[in-house]
């Protein structure tokens, strides 16, 4: 998940005001957290909906895929998706799913 939101932070900056970046995390208590945290950075455009973190906990890898096509999908006309992951743990590293 986004977990406190850090990178959705940055990437919100690199997007500026008429970009969209979406955080998703499993754990209500860390999109609480994340939400703390943004506002204490004085970011105040924030949406959070339970229905989608409770979505998002649905989440399964066979169907990561599919979410990501479809976000694909509803990107506006010169936009982009980006996934973040890191499976450090299981020794895959960021970099490794980049390799052509």
């Amino acid at each position: 998940g986004c977990g406190l939101g850090d990178d959705a932070l940055r990437m919100a900056e690199l997007v500026g005001p008429n970009g969209l970046v979406v955080g998703v995390d499993t754990s209500a208590r860390m999109i609480e957290e994340a939400l703390g945290c943004a506002v204490a950075d004085r970011i105040y455009n924030l949406r959070q909906t339970a229905k989608r973190a409770e979505d998002a906990g649905r989440l399964l890898p066979a169907v990561a895929d599919e979410w990501v096509l479809e976000a694909q999908t509803l990107s506006r006309s010169g936009g982009f998706v980006c996934t973040l992951t890191a499976h450090t743990v299981v020794g895959i590293k960021p970099a490794d799913s980049m390799k052509p």
